[in-house]
């Protein structure tokens, strides 16, 4: 996810910009406001990768918040967490209990540490099953391999 000062000046910057998503439909335009208002090296980061599917700005980076952080808290407005309230509420991950989780982790990620992948894993009731595979954080974005797919069949039945 990066550190606060590397998503001051990208990531924290859309909700600024009217960008509520990345990937998707419009990201052709969306991608051309970033680049107009960022520097170039901002606006090629890998964190502006074309060819995914669409997901949410906020959630996005709700999850850099915690990461940068260090912990499971609430999402802060992007306005306020700049301004300096930098921690909100824990989120009280024993409760998660409800829906099955099947947790995958790649080998190589710095992101998300093994030993961090492994604590949730036992401390959230609903998780059934952790499973590693090579590569890094964002594996899952392309990884379309057979152990991959029959380990979630395998999960999910």
């Amino acid at each position: 996810m990066g550190t606060y000062e590397e998503n001051a000046e990208t990531l924290f910057k859309l909700p600024g910009l009217g960008v509520t998503n990345m990937g998707g439909p419009n990201w052709g335009e969306s991608l051309w406001e970033i680049c107009s208002q960022m520097e170039s090296e901002n606006c090629l980061s890998g964190i502006f990768a074309s060819g995914l599917s669409s997901y949410s700005v906020n959630q996005t980076i709700h999850y850099a918040q915690c990461g940068i952080e260090g912990r499971f808290q609430e999402y802060i407005p992007i306005d306020d967490y700049l301004a300096g309230n930098r921690q909100s509420d824990l989120i009280d991950i024993t409760q998660i209990d409800q829906v099955p989780i099947v947790m995958f982790h790649g080998k190589d990620d710095t992101t998300a540490p093994y030993a961090i992948a492994v604590e949730i894993s036992e401390t959230v009731p609903a998780v059934t099953s952790l499973t590693s595979f090579d590569g890094g954080h964002s594996v899952f974005s392309w990884y379309n391999g057979e152990p991959f797919w029959g380990n979630l069949v395998y999960e999910l039945r």
